[in-house]
C-alpha cells in the first residue's frame, strides 16, 4: 500500500469525483481509476459505490477515509515540527584549529554542516596551540580542533577522535633502510637522527620511547624548522624523526624519503582530535560529519 495510492483515494474523496480528482492530480482518469481499483483489491475491500449518479464511499470506505485522515493529519503535524526544529538549528558554530594541521575533513564536514543546517554559521580559525585552549575555556570557540598531545586535562567536555594517525620516520632515498616495510627497534640501533630543537607533542613521546629502549639521540641534528629538519636529513642521509602518517603531510618530500611508523603500538598522542562540549548539539554534529568524512576516505 504506497503513499501515492492513498493520496490519490483522499483526494477522490475531497472532491467526490474521480474526473476532478485527477485534474487536480495532473494524472489522466483511466490511471487514477486504476490506481483506486488497485488499492481496493491490496485491502480486499470495495472504497466505493460507483453509480450513475456519482460516487459515494462505502461502509468500508468510510473506515478508511477516516484512519487515514488521521495518518494524514498527525504526519502534517510532524512535518511542522520537523520545519519548527530545524529553524532551531540556526546561530552560530566557531571552530579553531592548530596551525598547519590536516584540514580535509574539518572543511568536508563544514561543507555537509551548511547542507543540511544553512542557518548555521560556520567559521573556522587557525591559531596556536596556546590561543586554542585560551578561547576554548573562554567559550570563544565551540570545537578545539588539535593534535590528541595538546588537549590535556584543561580541555573540559568531550575529546574525541577524528583520525587515528602513527608517528613515523622518514627514511633517505639512499640510506640502507629505504624500502623496509617493517622497521624493528634493531634496526633503529646506531643510527643517527634529525629532529627539531623544541619538539613537542608526538616528537616528545618518540624521544622519550627510543631512550627507554636505550636508543641514543645524544649525536642527533638538532634544527629550527621542518625545511631544514628535511633538507639536513636528506644531505647527511640520517633519519628525520617528527611527523605522522597523517594525509599527504609529506607529500612534497615523496622524491627524497620513504616513511616508515615507529614500531609501537597504543600510540595515541598523534592523533587528530577535537574537544567539544556534549551539550552543543551543533558541535556534537559537526564531530559525526567529520569522522564519517573520515570513514568513507580512510
Amino acid at each position: 500500500m504506497d503513499f501515492d495510492s492513498i493520496n490519490y483515494f483522499l483526494y477522490v474523496c475531497k472532491t467526490g469525483s474521480f474526473s476532478e480528482a485527477a485534474k487536480e492530480l495532473y494524472i489522466s482518469q483511466p490511471t487514477l481509476s486504476r490506481r483506486i481499483i488497485a488499492l481496493e483489491d491490496e485491502l480486499c475491500t470495495a472504497l466505493f459505490e460507483r453509480k450513475s449518479t456519482g460516487i459515494s464511499l462505502t461502509p468500508g470506505g468510510k473506515l478508511f477515509y477516516s484512519e487515514q485522515s488521521k495518518i494524514m493529519e498527525r504526519q502534517s503535524a510532524l512535518l511542522s515540527k520537523m520545519r519548527c526544529l530545524q529553524a532551531e538549528q540556526a546561530g552560530t558554530l566557531a571552530i579553531g584549529c592548530r596551525v598547519k594541521m590536516p584540514m580535509d575533513y574539518i572543511i568536508r564536514a563544514a561543507l555537509v554542516m551548511k547542507a543540511k543546517y544553512p542557518n548555521v554559521e560556520v567559521s573556522i580559525q587557525e591559531m596556536s596551540s596556546e590561543q586554542l585552549a585560551d578561547s576554548y575555556a573562554a567559550d570563544k570557540i565551540d570545537i578545539a580542533y588539535n593534535r590528541r598531545a595538546y588537549l590535556d586535562e584543561n580541555y573540559s567536555g568531550n575529546i574525541e577522535t577524528i583520525q587515528q594517525t602513527e608517528p613515523m620516520i622518514l627514511i633517505p632515498r639512499n640510506h640502507k633502510l629505504f624500502g623496509t616495510e617493517h622497521l624493528d627497534f634493531s634496526d633503529l640501533q646506531g643510527e643517527r637522527f634529525v629532529l627539531m630543537r623544541r619538539g613537542q607533542g608526538i616528537q616528545k613521546y618518540t624521544i622519550s620511547l627510543f631512550e627507554k629502549l636505550g636508543i641514543s639521540l645524544k649525536d642527533a641534528i638538532t634544527c629550527d624548522t621542518n625545511t631544514e629538519r628535511l633538507a639536513l636529513a636528506a644531505l647527511y642521509n640520517c633519519l628525520a624523526i617528527g611527523g605522522s602518517t597523517s594525509p599527504d603531510e609529506y607529500i612534497t618530500t615523496s622524491e627524497f624519503f620513504g616513511t616508515a611508523t615507529i614500531p609501537s603500538t597504543g600510540i595515541n598522542m598523534a592523533d587528530l582530535c577535537a574537544a567539544y562540549h556534549p551539550s552543543n548539539t551543533i558541535a556534537a554534529r559537526f564531530i559525526k560529519y567529520a569522522r564519517d568524512a573520515v570513514n568513507k576516505n580512510p
